[in-house]
This record gives C-alpha cells, sequence and structure tokens, in this order.
C-alpha cells in the first residue's frame, strides 16, 4: 500500500498515518454522540430553496470577500465542482448549484476558490521554473479544506455572510439569530455520502476508505468482503445503516480511476490547514481579520509564507510554514473546541 500512498504523498508510510489518524478517529467518535445529544435540544433550522440566480449571486459576493480575482478567471457550472489553473493568469473554478440547499453550492465555490487563489497568488518565479503545482495531493487540499472549513464555517465570517445572504438570497437572514445561523451553516449529521457530510463526521469517511483501501492492498481482506467491511464501519464509526452498494463503497470514482492512495490526501489536508491556521492566530490574529473583512491580509500572508514554499516535500513545506513537524494535535483542539462551544 505504501507504494500507492508514495503516488499522491511521497515520502508518507502507512504506519506513521495510523500513528496521526487513530487520534483523530477516536476523538470524533467521542464528540459525536455528545454534539448531537446537545444539537437535538435545539429545533433544527430548516433551508428554504432559493432559485439559482440568487444562488449565483451570492457565490460571486463570496468570490469578491475571499479575494478571488475575476479578472484572472472565471466561474462556470459543472456536475461536480472542480479547479483548472491553467496559468497564474487564468485560473478557473466550477460550482454545483442545488435550489434545494444553497448551503451544497456556496461551500463547494468556497472550496475550489482557496485552489485558485493559491494559483493567482505564488511567487511568478515559480511559475518560470515550473513549480506551480503543489508537490502533494495533501498540499493542494490543505487551502481549499482551510477557506471551505476553518475560515468559511468560522464564527467570525457568520456576520458577513449572514449579510450577503440577506442581500442576496432572502431578506429574513437579516433577523436571524446569529447563533441560530452558526449552527445552520455547522449542523451535524451523520450519513452515508461522503461529498455531502459535515465538518465533523467528513474525516472519518476518510479514514474508513483509508483503512480498507490498506488492509486491501496489503492482502488483508479480498475485494468481495468489501461491501460488507464498508457497511460495518460505517455502522461502528457514524451509527450509520448503508442502505446498498452504490450509496457504500461504489459511491467514489477514485477507486475505478485507480486513484488508490488518494483518500488520506483529503485529512492530510484537514491536518495542515489546522496547523497552519494556528500560526496565522499566533502571526497576525486571523480570527480579527475574518471578522473585520481583511481577507486581504490573510492572503498575503498565506502568499508569502505558504504558497511560496508549496513545491518542497511535505515534511520541509509544513515544518517551513508552521515551524513544527505534523501532527493531529491542532485538529483535535480545533474540533472540540468549536463543536464543544457551538451547542452551549
Amino acid at each position: 500500500y505504501d507504494s500507492a500512498l508514495d503516488m499522491y504523498e511521497p515520502g508518507e508510510r502507512s504506519k506513521d498515518l495510523d500513528r496521526i489518524f487513530e487520534p483523530i478517529k477516536d476523538c470524533i467518535k467521542t464528540l459525536l454522540p455528545m454534539v448531537l445529544e446537545k444539537q437535538s435540544r435545539f429545533p433544527k433550522s430548516e433551508t428554504k430553496p432559493y432559485s439559482i440566480d440568487k444562488q449565483r449571486q451570492l457565490a460571486y459576493a463570496i468570490l469578491s470577500w475571499e479575494k478571488y480575482d475575476l479578472s484572472k478567471g472565471c466561474m462556470r457550472e459543472s456536475m461536480h465542482p472542480f479547479t483548472t489553473d491553467i496559468s497564474q493568469n487564468d485560473t478557473r473554478i466550477t460550482t454545483n448549484y442545488s435550489v434545494s440547499d444553497w448551503r451544497n453550492a456556496l461551500y463547494s465555490e468556497i472550496h475550489e476558490a482557496g485552489h485558485a487563489l493559491e494559483f493567482q497568488n505564488k511567487p511568478q518565479e515559480m511559475y518560470d521554473n515550473y513549480l506551480e503545482s503543489a508537490n502533494t495531493a495533501g498540499i493542494c487540499e490543505t487551502h481549499s479544506r482551510l477557506y471551505e472549513n476553518i475560515i468559511g464555517r468560522s464564527l467570525e465570517f457568520m456576520p458577513t455572510l449572514k449579510k450577503l445572504c440577506a442581500e442576496n438570497l432572502d431578506p429574513s437572514f437579516k433577523e436571524m439569530d446569529i447563533m441560530d445561523f452558526y449552527r445552520l451553516i455547522n449542523y451535524v449529521e451523520p450519513i452515508a455520502n461522503r461529498c455531502d457530510s459535515d465538518e465533523l463526521t467528513y474525516s472519518l469517511h476518510i479514514i474508513i476508505r483509508y483503512e480498507i483501501e490498506r488492509d486491501l492492498i496489503n492482502g488483508l481482506i479480498e475485494c468481495e468482503d468489501v461491501p460488507v467491511i464498508w457497511k460495518n464501519k460505517y455502522k461502528e464509526y457514524l451509527g450509520v445503516d448503508v442502505p446498498n452498494d452504490r450509496e457504500g463503497c461504489m459511491q467514489d470514482i477514485h477507486w475505478t480511476d485507480n486513484e488508490i492512495g488518494y483518500f488520506p490526501s483529503y485529512l492530510l489536508g484537514n491536518l495542515y490547514g489546522a496547523m497552519i491556521f494556528e500560526k496565522m492566530e499566533e502571526d497576525i490574529h486571523a480570527r480579527s481579520l475574518i471578522q473585520e473583512g481583511k481577507m486581504d491580509e490573510i492572503l498575503a500572508y498565506l502568499a508569502k509564507n505558504d504558497y511560496a514554499y508549496d513545491w518542497m516535500e511535505p515534511k520541509d513545506w509544513i515544518k517551513k510554514v508552521t515551524g513544527k513537524e505534523l501532527t493531529s494535535k491542532p485538529f483535535i483542539r480545533y474540533l472540540k473546541k468549536k463543536y464543544g462551544d457551538l451547542y452551549d
């Protein structure tokens, strides 16, 4: 399995990932029932349907807030959101709108813009020397997930997002209590589908896939065992009954696309992002900047201290950016603090 992992995360070994991922699994499995119990005491905030035109207006307002440069890119629609970096001056993103839930397109767009901001703001010499691509998939996922979750779902961003929702979707958002709005954005609901999962449970979806593909390639399980093992892990880790294989082990394209070894990159992106944000908070008080809407300062910091070095080997890169070795501790602290406070 390590040879497959090496295709996407050069130098990483499954024994190291086991050590790093296990505390995350234990943390979320402990935190999840506590959050769900507290969440059940509050009425569920239902989302209203909004037209694609209104959602598109909101998406462009968010792009402006993020400092995505539309003179060097564009946003269009596709079945699955993605980012294409043709050059530093032409980085395009897509999103996919759902009339029934405006949050899906919004956070897909924030995620893809997180990728695009990296490409738009790397030093020119990186392009001149063919170093514009992030060294690993995990480094690439770091910036998209940092913007999508740690910044985009933060309490500090909620006043701005609520205001933009009132201006572009529905004036009634203006009257909504800020904590109710925050809980609406961060609602936790264990489900079978990875792509639609919430921030808290998402990492368990990745760990399940990692454990199965690791054991499969290492010969510890057989192909025909995967559907049952998948269902058992979903029940054990998330309390979810998987109805069929289409909504279970066949839901992703990665394995059929011969991308075994890619899934850990998503979780590594979460870990790197939490480490970088802790460093940003220490250096420039990032949460205050988000609340004040000074996203240009956030972007300038990332461009100077992060993007400029993502050509390096991941262990060297994260040490350069944060001064520390890769660890799960900042991500665990982040989850415990955020979801511990969400309903208190």
